[in-house]
């Protein structure tokens, strides 16, 4: 293995509060940056986090960037966060603002639960597709800030699943069981910047 190696730190947003549990994909949703464990979790991010050298990305929802703003404050450091809608978490289309239980009867719906790789919701992106997108969008954040030691991107539970899917090089839907992510959870990935390929090995911190 290289030593010449570029690690990619990932964290998923904090909890949403989403008491009607909305199908919210890529809507806007608020979530909980204040509850007592919740800032325990972003204090122990922040101390994870490597401290220079180091680009700041998130999607182009605000909870990532929220996210990633609060570790920013509490680790004390002055470095834009870099905002890219490629990484936004999948489109649910039509579905997206509607409670799951009503989509619990919709035949559409269920078809997409047992295929969730080929199935597309109405209007929005299939996972297949989704992973495609993520991973392009991936590929030219490397390349963008290749010369950076780290990059450190607040992401959504699909995105995080993607960069799984990426280093593995396995279909994303494989990740549904093998890495569950929850918020705030964090895992790195590993890019070797001399073989210009990712390694499979995935840690979590």
């Amino acid at each position: 293995m290289s030593d010449n190696i570029q690690t990619w730190w990932w964290f998923r947003h904090a909890p949403p509060i989403n008491p009607a549990d909305l199908c919210y994909g890529q809507s806007e949703v608020i979530t909980d940056l204040t509850s007592p464990e919740v800032r325990v979790r972003l204090e122990e991010l922040a101390a994870a986090l490597p401290s220079e050298d180091a680009v700041w990305l998130a999607s182009s929802l605000r909870r990532t960037f929220a996210a990633a703003s609060e570790i920013r404050k509490i680790k004390g450091v002055q470095v834009d966060i870099f905002c890219d809608k490629i990484l936004n978490e999948q489109s649910f289309g039509y579905w997206q603002r509607k409670p799951t239980l009503s989509l619990q009867s919709n035949p559409h719906f269920l078809r997409y639960l047992v295929d969730p790789a080929n199935v597309t919701p109405p209007g929005g992106e299939n996972m297949t597709t989704f992973f495609r997108r993520v991973a392009e969008g991936i590929g030219q954040r490397q390349s963008m800030h290749n010369e950076a030691a780290h990059i450190i991107s607040g992401g959504h539970g699909g995105a995080l699943r993607a960069a799984v899917a990426l280093a593995q090089k396995i279909p994303i839907e494989m990740t549904l069981k093998s890495h569950k992510i929850k918020p705030l959870d964090g895992i790195r990935t590993y890019y070797d910047r001399d073989a210009k390929d990712w390694l499979p090995r995935i840690d979590r911190f």
